[in-house]
């Protein structure tokens, strides 16, 4: 078929920075996983906890709340290193969760519909294709675990006199921990999600890893 009117140009517009290009792949994975509505209620749940935890901090500081419920113990509501333990261990197995439904899906469709191949026609490398992939972990899982635990630390800290500067030095190991709890779940999902094509497999995958190995293990 002739082309008679050939007015096409090259694209003249701006263009991407190279360090920040994986994001393009972030950005358009996260819009599609909030398509839907499973993935959605799911992130919710996943955050609900972290509302009972600010109502046990917000109870423990309040004396007159204290004494309206007729709780006599001054011990009972104590907010030290062993409550946020437990927020931590709560938070990083809601991430779990919300992990086992991310990370199946990430890598294995483009391998399974071949479109992988387009992707590296583009500007993009091998190492921004992971990075891409992973950032989507990675900022989904940090939005479950330190993020709502450091919020819940600085709430502690506003309600507490004096609590903050004692407690300082556990912002460190909050946020280390779960960077290498992110860490660990993302590579092993992306790695089960380029081997096994089936969701319902990969996800049978990764609870076998941690589950059963775990328990295998004990």
């Amino acid at each position: 078929m002739a082309v008679y009117k050939r007015r096409y140009n090259s694209y003249a517009g701006s263009l991407t920075p190279q360090w920040s290009r994986f994001f393009v792949l972030t950005r358009y994975a996260l819009a599609d996983l909030f398509k839907s509505r499973f993935f959605v209620l799911l992130f919710i749940l996943c955050l609900v906890p972290c509302l009972f935890f600010a109502g046990y901090i917000f109870i423990a500081n309040n004396k007159t709340l204290q004494m309206l419920m007729q709780i006599r113990s001054a011990g009972l509501f104590s907010v030290e290193t062993q409550y946020f333990m437990v927020i931590m261990t709560v938070l990083t197995q809601a991430a779990f969760l919300l992990n086992c439904w991310v990370g199946p899906v990430l890598i294995a469709g483009d391998l399974t519909n071949g479109a992988l191949p387009l992707f590296l026609s583009r500007p993009f490398s091998r190492a921004d294709y992971v990075l891409g992939k992973l950032s989507v972990l990675w900022l989904l899982l940090s939005a479950v675990t330190w993020v709502p635990c450091l919020l819940l630390f600085s709430l502690q800290a506003g309600l507490a006199s004096g609590w903050m500067w004692s407690h300082l030095w556990m912002v460190i190991p909050i946020v280390l921990c779960s960077a290498i709890w992110i860490l660990m779940l993302s590579l092993i999902s992306l790695a089960v999600s380029a081997w096994v094509k089936l969701r319902i497999v990969a996800t049978g995958v990764i609870l076998f890893s941690f589950v059963i190995a775990a328990s295998i293990g004990e």
